[in-house]
Order: structure tokens, then C-alpha cells, then sequence
């Protein structure tokens, strides 16, 4: 064998394994980058302060009025609804979560209504629908599939929509002077920001951010997780001073 030759059998190896180092590193890098999440808070009219943590393959939404989360991932996407102050923790098919709010991802989306504008809002560009009762500035998020979507739209019983709405505005209407509505619709019809989104940021996936605690004490009735430790104090004891049935803190739950 010539020298020159021996030299380039030794050469040849490593300059292989430097291009697949280099490679991996590559795609090792573009495959962090992909992997992001985004955070942001949203004040609803009538339900308070919510967090919300969205990726590519989950989904978390944090009650903070009533201190209770939920979590949602692929591949089942089954509900976690959960407290960490009293430790117990619902599971439900994402099916009968849909059933128990009321929720028809069927039904028509918001996204075939009329489009107003475009607008950046939040850093986020924003497509603005005028629907029935409101406008609604909705967003989309890279790799973000429909089911985060419908399990945000799910938990505020909203109608489903191909994205994330980060604000929603209710027009003023004139009405006669002298018709009252009933004071249980109010709420809902008043003009004015029904859902308001703050503190939209973007940062690299953490999958602690989406983690669904152990050992917690499962109940089978998500009413057990959703309401708060003082409510169900209180309906408690009504329901012993009745003497109607089980305590609402007792239904359903097993170790």
C-alpha cells in the first residue's frame, strides 16, 4: 500500500465521524429549538384568573380562582383534573370531560365566521371573528394540534375553535328603555371584554411544566377536585346537618 493512500484510509474515518457528529448536533439543536411551549394568563368576565401552559403534545390550564389544574397530553389525552392543597385527583376519557362540560368539538367552529381584521396582539398575530353575541381575536401556535385547542374551549364550555382566543369583546347594543333582561343573563350579554389574555411569553418545552403528580387521592366525580376545599367544607356541612347523603368531600374516591 502507498503512503498516500494509507493516509487517506486513516483520514477518511474520522472526517466520516466528524460530519455524522456534526449532523446530529445539527438536528440535536433545530430539535430544541422546535420543542417550545407557551404561557400566558387570561381574565375571564365571570370566571376569574386562569393560567395556561400549551406545546406541541399537552396542554395545562390552571384555576387559579378555585386552586384546582387540569393536564392533557398525547397519546390518550385523557384529563387530569387535580388539587395540590388536599392532594386528590380525577381522571376522565377526554370524551366524558367533553360530555360533563357541555362541550361538541362537532359543532360549527368559530373560524367559519366572518373575519374583521388581522391584528398583532400580544406579539401574536391574531385573526379577529365577528361572531352571534362577540368579536374574538383568536391565535395559532406552531405544532399546536386541535386537541389543545378543544380542551381550552372545553373547559370554559365555549364553542370550538382552531386556535386559542385571546380576547373576546362583546359590542354595545341598543335596547328599548323600558325591556329588563333577567339578571341571569347579564353576565353573559352586557357589552364590553368578556376574555382578556396578559403575559403571552414563549420558552423552551419543559415537560415539569405539564407533569401529572403521583399518589394523589383519585375520586371518580371531577366536582370533588373542582371545588375548592372551603366550598366543599361548607357544602359538607349542609349536607350532614340535612342528612341527605354522602359528604361531597367522600363520593367516589378509592387509594
Amino acid at each position: 500500500m502507498r503512503t498516500g493512500e494509507r493516509s487517506r484510509n486513516l483520514i477518511y474515518p474520522w472526517t466520516y465521524a466528524l460530519a455524522v457528529f456534526v449532523a446530529c448536533e445539527t438536528l440535536a439543536s433545530a430539535s430544541a429549538l422546535a420543542a417550545q411551549e407557551w404561557q400566558f394568563e387570561q381574565k375571564h368576565h365571570h370566571s376569574g384568573l386562569h393560567k395556561f401552559y400549551i406545546a406541541a403534545k399537552e396542554v395545562k390550564i390552571v384555576n387559579i380562582n378555585l386552586g384546582y389544574q387540569l393536564v392533557s397530553k398525547t397519546p390518550s389525552w385523557d384529563v387530569n383534573i387535580f388539587r395540590t392543597d388536599d392532594k386528590v385527583i380525577c381522571t376522565l376519557p377526554r370524551t366524558q370531560y367533553y360530555k360533563e362540560q357541555a362541550f361538541h368539538p362537532e359543532n360549527l367552529r368559530l373560524n367559519k365566521f366572518p373575519v374583521v381584521k388581522t391584528e398583532e396582539f400580544l406579539g401574536a398575530k391574531t385573526t379577529v371573528y365577528r361572531g352571534p353575541h362577540h368579536d374574538d381575536w383568536v391565535a395559532t401556535f406552531k405544532d399546536v394540534p386541535v386537541e389543545v385547542y378543544d380542551l381550552i374551549t372545553a373547559y370554559y364550555k365555549s364553542p370550538p375553535v382552531d386556535g386559542v382566543v385571546l380576547k373576546s369583546y362583546k359590542p354595545s347594543v341598543k335596547r328599548p328603555a323600558k325591556k329588563k333582561l333577567a339578571s341571569m343573563w347579564i353576565d353573559e350579554h352586557e357589552s364590553g371584554t368578556r376574555l382578556l389574555a396578559s403575559k403571552l411569553k414563549e420558552s423552551p418545552y419543559n415537560a415539569a411544566d405539564f407533569a401529572v403528580p403521583k399518589g394523589f387521592k383519585k375520586v371518580m366525580d371531577m366536582k370533588v377536585v373542582t371545588t375548592s376545599v372551603e366550598g366543599r367544607r361548607e357544602a359538607d356541612s349542609i349536607i350532614e346537618q340535612l342528612g341527605v347523603g354522602e359528604t361531597l368531600g367522600n363520593t367516589g374516591g378509592k387509594k
